[in-house]
């Protein structure tokens, strides 16, 4: 059975097999914002935020869980390769 949850004023439909566990989500975002431990301005940090949240939702679109579970290299090289297509973020 699927969720709905109300992110802001945007909903937001998933099924069962759609989301990666939160705590997953959140690592994987976490390991791409701050990954560098380098100090960022503000405004550079919420660039890089947004590019990196941008590049993981592209990614868990077309790697599913359980195929990152199988191989999270096959997961960082579709996340590299699709991380260009993110240089300006969401649109």
């Amino acid at each position: 059975m699927g969720t709905v949850c109300a992110l802001g004023f945007n909903w937001v439909v998933s099924g069962p097999d759609d989301r990666y566990p939160i705590r997953v989500e959140y690592e994987l975002a976490r390991a791409c914002i701050d990954g560098s431990g380098s100090l960022l301005s503000r405004d550079t940090y919420l660039a890089k935020q947004e590019r990196c949240l941008c590049t993981l939702e592209a990614t868990m679109k077309e790697i599913s869980y359980k195929e990152y579970k199988k191989s999270d290299t096959a997961f960082l090289s579709k996340f590299r390769n699709l991380s260009p297509t993110c240089a300006k973020g969401r649109s």
